[in-house]
């Protein structure tokens, strides 16, 4: 792993399946927020959900992302 900080993406097979059915447009706008979340897994727009140990949202447009950022061995789960 790179030692700049990058978190590894690990993206669910329901999450790759919601992923590829998406518009083009709107695959490019997730994706690159997604890409972000290996640089920094807490931006300032998350919000933690309630209830969930470790489950983050960030909002691109109309969708919502869902994750968990595991730090030991620095994964984030989608």
């Amino acid at each position: 792993m790179a030692e700049c900080g990058l978190l590894a993406l690990r993206i669910t097979k329901s999450a790759r399946k919601d992923l590829v059915d998406l518009q083009p447009k709107f695959f490019k706008q997730v994706m690159t927020k997604i890409l972000l979340l290996a640089e920094n897994s807490r931006p300032q727009d998350c919000k933690q959900l309630k209830g969930y140990s470790g489950v983050y949202r960030v909002d691109q447009g109309e969708y919502r992302i869902l994750y968990n950022a595991i730090r030991i061995p620095k994964l984030i789960f989608l």
